[in-house]
């Protein structure tokens, strides 16, 4: 078996039993995503705001990944976002993974006859070694996913253009070293301030990721609709707040990225 590092699939979810097993893939399928990584570390719990009648899931998502996964770790945690996936990385860490996956519940590995060649997960492991050599300050990489259509996939209150690639922060190195911080986008050394946010510019590709959310039901859809524009705004006066709590941090923040400029 060909050496790299070991690692770490991140998963939050709640209510997903419809869409587990094609995110994680079918065992006797050598490019699923269940078969190229060490762990697969699963979350349950819904976020605060979300307008749902129980905190955890009721439909047995967590117990079917369990009985048909061989390398299944489970957690609890009904709160923040960025407390839920902090979760995930304090276990990863514990389970002395090198890397965390970021996985959605409606995401799989992407497949397209224009990409024969991909997945390739010997090629993107490859990759990831070299860059991660390369680059040793960072912590950040992206991957590649495909944008479906509006009609195959419900955005969660962010506007992407359909039928195209874009890159996702998607891999996080070292999970013990780095945590979440003001939002579920931003990342910053675990004894670094809020503001000191990672860079992230590295694409690793080898195997890209699409997604699709009619496997949902349409009462989870709504509630998660008018969760997510909801969230947009909390998140974005979490940070005003911390901004205005912290003036002269905010100065040198905004020093720094001219002087990159």
């Amino acid at each position: 078996m060909k050496l790299r590092p070991k690692v770490a699939l991140g998963v939050s979810g709640f209510m997903c039993r419809a869409e587990i097993l094609r995110a994680l893939g079918d065992l006797k399928d050598p490019t699923a995503v269940c078969n190229n990584v060490d762990v697969i570390i699963l979350g349950d719990g819904k976020y605060p705001d979300f307008d749902w009648p129980t905190d955890y899931s009721t439909d047995g998502w967590i117990e079917l990944a369990k009985e048909t996964y061989p390398n299944v770790i489970t957690y609890k945690y009904a709160g923040e976002q960025i407390d839920k996936r902090n979760k995930y990385l304090d276990i990863a860490a514990n389970e002395k993974c090198g890397y965390v996956l970021v996985w959605d519940t409606d995401e799989f590995v992407h497949h397209s006859k224009n990409f024969p060649s991909q997945p390739n997960w010997n090629l993107f492991y490859e990759r990831l070694t070299r860059l991660a050599k390369a680059f040793p300050e960072d912590y950040l990489f992206h991957m590649y996913s495909f944008v479906p259509t509006l009609a195959e996939w419900e955005r969660a209150g962010n506007v992407m253009i359909e039928n195209e690639y874009k890159a996702f922060v998607r891999l996080i190195k070292n999970p013990g070293e780095v945590r979440y911080a003001v939002n579920h986008y931003s990342m910053v050394k675990r004894d670094a301030k809020d503001h000191e946010w990672l860079p992230s510019w590295i694409l690793v590709d080898g195997v890209r990721f699409s997604m699709n959310s009619k496997l949902r039901n349409p009462a989870f859809l709504k509630s998660r609709h008018k969760w997510a524009f909801e969230q947009q705004d909390k998140e974005s006066l979490r940070l005003y707040h911390y901004m205005q709590d912290n003036p002269e941090e905010f100065k040198q923040l905004i020093s720094s990225i001219n002087n990159k400029k």
